[in-house]
């Protein structure tokens, strides 16, 4: 007993054959060309699918009426998703008649036993990836970070399980995500070795309709180090009194970074270094940088 009848782009003739549990597939002029389906609950086997539509790619979609559920197949009946099930709330399904798509690529179900109509963006992508993840170069011992955003562009939850990232990225985020709101990654660059990398960020979720990676890369370039500094004192002062002693660093052309390292004169102590600086009191030493200036103080 066929019930559900449609027609796709190509101008093939869908039938939903009920009594037979099957999907059948001809021609414009009747030729029979294909068909798939039989008993069960598994996914791609029927219990009376009735309601049968295509959409712009070739696709269809199928009311199987007593699993409760609508089933997504591509033009050659590779079931493509599954969805629903028995129950009232929305999104579930007691026995689902006719279905229809629109021009906006939504689709409607006739839910008959809840006596209601359901609208789906269900075969739309659902997920979506975004951020500038060119992290450009960054000196080895330093690291970079940028925003990864995760969009559920879908209308049901996004559940993500997790984030892989490739050698020289890090970054990593699980939790469900509501429709129409997003998740903000941060991702990590930490160079070890001076060379590029790159590679492909992988979000893996529920999801699979969308986007789900995203290029990464970066360059990893070492400091410049043997760059002389010249210590400035003030002319004149008082034993035991404060004084600023200067630094001043002439880097070479082309040198973009730098680290400075300059040793505590003995009988001295230090305080107020500026730009940053740390005092090591094992080493006497006070370090400046990684850095792009030419003048420290201390």
């Amino acid at each position: 007993m066929p019930f559900g009848i449609t027609t796709d782009i190509s101008g093939n003739i869908w039938v939903a054959d009920t009594g037979n549990n099957r999907i059948r597939k001809f021609g414009n002029t009747g030729t029979f060309l294909a068909g798939f389906g039989s008993f069960g609950t598994d996914n791609g086997l029927f219990k009376s699918p009735t309601g049968i539509a295509a959409d712009s790619s070739g696709n269809v979609y199928v009311t199987d009426k007593d699993n409760n559920r609508i089933q997504k197949f591509s033009g050659d009946g590779t079931v493509m998703s599954v969805w629903g099930g028995y129950g009232s709330t929305d999104g579930l399904f007691i026995q689902p008649w006719g279905i229809v798509l629109d021009n906006a690529g939504s689709i409607y179900v006739a839910d008959r036993d809840n006596h209601r109509i359901q609208k789906f963006m269900y075969f739309s992508p659902i997920i979506a990836l975004s951020g500038d993840m060119a992290f450009g170069s960054v000196y080895l011992g330093s690291s970079a970070q940028k925003t990864l955003t995760i969009s559920n562009i879908g209308n049901s939850p996004l559940t993500v399980y997790s984030i892989s990232c490739p050698t020289g990225f890090s970054g990593n985020w699980s939790g469900t995500i509501a429709a129409g709101a997003y998740q903000n990654v941060t991702v990590t660059f930490t160079p070890t070795a001076a060379q590029t990398y790159s590679g492909t960020i992988a979000v893996s979720s529920d999801k699979t309709l969308g986007t789900e990676t995203i290029a990464v890369s970066g360059t990893g370039i070492p400091i410049q180090t043997g760059i002389s500094a010249i210590r400035s004192f003030p002319s004149c002062y008082l034993a035991g009194s404060k004084l600023t002693v200067s630094l001043s660093v002439q880097p070479s052309s082309g040198i973009g970074l730098y680290a400075v390292e300059d040793r505590q004169p003995s009988g001295w102590t230090v305080s107020n270094i500026s730009d940053s600086g740390v005092y090591d009191a094992v080493s006497g030493k006070i370090k400046f940088g990684p850095f792009s200036i030419i003048r420290a103080e201390y």
